[in-house]
């Protein structure tokens, strides 16, 4: 007797979330430990991800982290720090361009004033999750939170010349010297990703739940009156047919419909 074949084994995939500047050359190894042990991973660097806000880079990050089940992210997640006056300017100047695309959603539609109607208005009706970045906040810690409200594991690295230096790393999980890197990861993070399990959807507000409830049963109800309106207007086009002219077959069908959809009005409850 043919058996059925054994389900794939869930493997993790990890959405990685770093500082450009400070780990810029610590990628390669974490990103090579990650793969060589089985792991899928997502990164930037290996997606199409796009430049400025207007273009969409809020959804590209959203997406990766939805189609991810756990974040390892590489301390620190803080504001951003020593930007050169060009790149401040620049971030200012595409934050004002997001927000005037806004305003004016449906003459010249931008990627960002879509995302801001389907993505952040949505998350904030359902879930309660403020997707827009706040004040001050970098992209990484941007990463962390948002990843955090929509149920990833995050799992935190720091890496430092001195591991016993004070103060420690905020909220680090786990501190590596950079020669140590490899061997922690393989030893420590990865068995700890291996464990992590698809992620869960974040939990609905009680006011969306009820009126999704209320969809539901209404579509329900709404199926089981066309049914019956259905199968009366059937029976009376065959009646009709067989026994009466047009006329009383018009007449007949009418009145079963109208009568189908009252019994239905009548016994029907939100």
């Amino acid at each position: 007797m043919p058996t059925m074949p054994d389900e794939a084994p869930f493997v993790p995939r990890i959405f990685i979330s770093y500082q450009t500047r400070s780990h810029r050359s610590y990628l390669p190894v974490v990103c090579d430990v990650i793969e060589q042990e089985g792991l899928r991973l997502w990164i930037d660097q290996k997606n199409t991800v796009a430049p400025t806000r207007v273009e969409g880079l809020e959804l590209s990050l959203l997406t990766g982290l939805r189609s991810a089940d756990a974040l390892l992210l590489l301390s620190p997640a803080g504001p951003s720090c020593n930007l050169t006056l060009g790149q401040k300017i620049k971030d200012t100047l595409d934050w004002m361009a997001s927000m005037v695309s806004i305003e004016h959603h449906g003459e010249r539609t931008s990627t960002f004033a879509t995302y801001y109607w389907t993505h952040v208005k949505l998350y904030e009706f359902l879930y309660g999750i403020e997707l827009l970045p706040r004040a001050n906040e970098s992209w990484q810690a941007w990463e962390a939170r948002t990843g955090e409200r929509i149920g990833l594991e995050v799992v935190r690295i720091a890496i430092t010349e001195n591991p016993n230096a004070s103060p420690q790393p905020i909220d680090a999980h786990f501190v590596f010297t950079p020669d140590g890197l490899r061997d922690g990861l393989r030893c420590d993070v990865v068995p700890r990703l291996q464990r992590v399990r698809p992620r869960p959807k974040p939990d609905m507000l009680p006011g969306p739940k009820r009126f999704f409830s209320f969809l539901k049963s209404a579509g329900k109800t709404l199926l089981r009156t066309l049914i019956v309106v259905a199968a009366f207007v059937s029976v009376a086009v065959i009646a009709a047919f067989v026994f009466f002219p047009l006329e009383t077959m018009i007449a007949v069908a009418m009145l079963a419909g109208l009568h189908g959809v009252s019994y239905r009005w009548r016994r029907w409850r939100p």
